[in-house]
């Protein structure tokens, strides 16, 4: 199991790691959450960027608790709790998340043995799994056919290549399975190690796109690869890196090479990598591109990315959802979905799922948005929404952790409080009603708060308080 006081320690460094990253100077690092400043909600100081991971093994704290549980099945809006499909958490974790084999020559056979762990909550089925490449050569051994792996447990299997030819080869290992639709990809590039004084060269290693307005025009740098040796190389991929090693490089930033992959330069010759940001969110973003070449000692060079995202003027917001509470070291958590659906789902707007791809897709103005997770106490969390789409919507409050997600667990004089939480509706910029303050007893209440239909502007009352294990959620980033 990993501790609360272990994840707390991670979100820490994780945090002061981000500012790093992110080249932020002491201002930046206050004042800076994300809400458009002047607005309601916006905070005097708050931290520099979301909770960065959260405990995806904690104690059992035993089934779902439905302390309301025929009063919640009389309300149409939100369902049978007690008897719903809660979500699923946790990831599948490829070890080598990708492969580079060095080519072994005609006729050679080169292997390399790949794990895959199941960090998830639940047992996984592994149905099978496939080489994907137009190159012919690459064989799977012991290759899961219907295996079954528990919480904690992994499953193994070897890649073959033998060469037909001379020629570099790229290929995927697809991995099916039951814990998503999506089979897991594990990249490999199969290439002849560079000969001679082989050099290669970024520059710059850091991109920041400043600040963006989300909605507004992308914003565009680049860097450029260089041979800087004495002998030919290729650039055989350009991988989305992972920060501290489990937060995926987000798919706000996208990137292409100024030529098709793999490159090889010749001696002095260069590449350019032209990256975009988009701004889909609110709050700091920060990623990695791994530039992977056949260099022996730099056959990844890392480029660091970061950018800083701002939500359009509350006056062109239709809906703009304020949460605050009254307890220090306290992580409540806000959460806006469609009554179609069920909080902790994918459509619902969270922690772990920040900005849900509701109505057109790919259109992010309607698409809802939580611009920061706010995990040491008070707030404010604030979800915004560009243009609402018809339909009825449900606001609801869950209370995390009653000594919050910064390390307050860890401190002998912290203790476990309770906490009021008030939230404010902005409907076309205008505060049109507020709730609360509602008393959250302890970790894991969580208040039903109100129904919004849209667009009449209509807002109905809920006020039911439930209990729901916190354990009991999806992960519907790819966090790891």
């Amino acid at each position: 199991m990993v501790s609360h006081r272990l994840v707390a320690a991670w979100g820490l460094l994780a945090v002061a790691l981000a500012m790093v990253l992110a080249g932020c100077s002491d201002e930046q690092r206050t004042g800076d959450s994300g809400c458009t400043p002047g607005s309601p909600g916006c905070p005097d100081l708050v931290e520099d960027d979301a909770r960065l991971r959260r405990d995806l093994e904690e104690e059992d704290t035993g089934d779902l608790v439905a302390t309301d549980a025929e009063d919640l099945r009389d309300l149409a809006e939100i369902g049978d709790l007690e008897d719903a499909d809660l979500p699923r958490g946790g990831s599948l974790v490829p070890d080598p998340a990708s492969l580079y084999l060095i080519h072994p020559g005609p006729a050679g056979v080169v292997e390399q043995v790949i794990l895959v762990h199941n960090q998830t909550d639940r047992e996984v089925l592994f149905q099978s799994a496939e080489v994907l490449s137009a190159t012919t050569g690459f064989t799977l051994r012991d290759a899961p056919l219907n295996a079954v792996r528990q919480p904690g447990q992994s499953i193994g299997f070897t890649l073959r290549f033998q060469a037909p030819d001379d020629l570099d080869a790229l290929a995927e290992v697809a991995l099916h399975h039951d814990f998503e639709d999506q089979p897991l990809i594990i990249p490999v590039t199969v290439a002849h190690k560079a000969t001679g004084n082989a050099c290669i060269g970024v520059n710059p290693t850091s991109l920041n796109f400043g600040t963006v307005v989300r909605g507004e025009p992308s914003v565009s740098r680049s860097f450029t690869i260089s041979n800087c040796g004495d002998a030919p190389i290729s650039v055989l991929r350009l991988d989305r890196g992972r920060i501290f090693g489990f937060l995926s490089t987000p798919d706000s930033f996208q990137w292409t090479p100024s030529l098709p992959l793999p490159i090889a330069l010749s001696v002095g010759q260069t590449a350019t990598v032209e990256v975009v940001y988009t701004a889909g969110r609110a709050g700091s973003e920060s990623g990695i591109i791994n530039v992977i070449s056949n260099v022996e000692g730099s056959q990844s060079i890392s480029v660091n990315l970061s950018a800083r995202a701002e939500p359009p003027p509350l006056s062109e917001l239709d809906l703009h959802l304020v949460l605050t509470w009254d307890a220090n070291h306290s992580d409540v958590d806000f959460h806006f979905y469609p009554q179609s659906s069920e909080i902790f789902s994918c459509d619902d707007c969270y922690f772990a799922n920040m900005t849900p791809d509701w109505g057109t897709q790919g259109d992010i103005l309607d698409d809802p948005f939580l611009d920061y997770d706010n995990v040491t106490g008070y707030g404010p969390e604030n979800i915004n929404v560009d243009e609402l789409g018809d339909g009825s919507y449900l606001i609801a409050v869950h209370y995390y952790s009653d000594v919050g997600s910064d390390g307050g667990s860890s401190d002998p004089g912290v203790s476990p409080t309770a906490a009021n939480a008030t939230v404010q509706v902005y409907l076309g910029g205008v505060l049109t009603s507020t709730y609360g303050p509602q008393l959250l007893d302890s970790t894991d209440y969580t208040w039903f708060v109100a129904r919004l239909d849209w667009p009449a502007g209509t807002l109905t009352d809920l006020g039911t308080v439930t209990r729901i294990n916190r354990s009991d959620y999806t992960w519907c980033r790819d966090f790891f």
